[in-house]
């Protein structure tokens, strides 16, 4: 019998179906090469070339093989060709890294080596001067990874940066400016601390890890101030609205899980059940998460 919270009423049978109708229903608006998911409606502000990269993130090998080719007609888009790409290629980077045995490691060779090639475009285009520093220093980190080119200075530069913008309690801003929404939690936290599982050995890494472990830490002891008081199992929990960045809705609990996977989380059980769980719940129940 599933076990379900006396908070939330959602057990893991609910979190496995949320999670299965999320990856099916992308999956039925993939392109015949699976290179790109189209989703229906209006295209996004940046296109739909970039909307189709955009939704594949964790698809597999087949889409991974149809993006990196040039000649395909549904390739990705090189991040020389559109700054956006560089965004994308970070969540590609992470998940080919994560899931190397299942993923990169079936690809041909010379589909390794055309991806190889795509990532290494990232470091080209200028790049807006905040969050996205973190997607270059995983790709790089990646390519690092697997024994290709890479550019250990900007991955130095970009570390050095996001010291600069470090302020106090755990918080960092998003940039140089007062920044200071969503996106903290998730490219400013949860990223780096991604990024240090990547290579847990490297001295680089390691020497990051026993300093953001411990702001991480702090960061976590105001994060459940930033959702709801719902927590009577109907309504859920949402997030805080607040600056930019209420559709990283996916991404609100992210730093909670990476407290977690570090070691580091001063957060009881109960108060992450209560988060992640009512967090998942409210959306769904919302027009917006349908």
């Amino acid at each position: 019998m599933t076990q379900r919270s006396p908070l939330t009423h959602w057990g893991r049978e609910d979190w496995c179906n949320l999670a299965d109708r999320l990856v099916t229903t992308a999956m039925s608006h993939a392109t015949p090469g699976h290179g790109r998911i189209v989703m229906p409606g209006e295209p996004g502000g940046l296109g739909p070339d970039i909307d189709g990269l955009e939704e594949l993130a964790s698809w597999w090998a087949g889409g991974v093989a149809a993006g990196v080719d040039q000649r395909a007609e549904d390739r990705w888009l090189r991040p020389s060709e559109h700054w956006q790409a560089v965004v994308e290629a970070c969540s590609l980077a992470l998940t080919l890294h994560f899931t190397k045995p299942w993923i990169w490691d079936q690809l041909s060779q010379r589909t390794q080596e055309q991806a190889v090639e795509w990532f290494q475009d990232v470091r080209n285009p200028e790049i807006p001067d905040n969050n996205w520093i973190w997607f270059q220093v995983i790709v790089e980190t990646f390519l690092r990874g697997l024994g290709a080119d890479w550019d250990e200075a900007l991955v130095r530069e970009h570390l050095e940066r996001h010291e600069d913008w470090y302020r106090t309690d755990g918080w960092i801003s998003d940039g140089p400016r007062r920044c200071y929404d969503h996106y903290v939690g998730w490219a400013m936290e949860t990223l780096p601390a991604l990024w240090t599982l990547m290579d847990p050995t490297w001295d680089l890494s390691r020497d990051f890890a026993t300093v953001h472990g411990p702001r991480l830490r702090r960061y976590l002891e105001d994060v459940p101030f930033l959702v709801g008081a719902d927590l009577d199992g109907h309504g859920g929990t949402a997030p805080l609205i607040q600056g930019r960045s209420l559709i990283y809705r996916w991404c609100t609990c992210a730093p909670l899980w990476a407290g977690t996977f570090m070691g580091v989380s001063p957060v009881s059980p109960r108060t992450d059940e209560a988060y992640l769980l009512g967090n998942r719940k409210a959306f769904p129940r919302s027009r917006s998460g349908r």
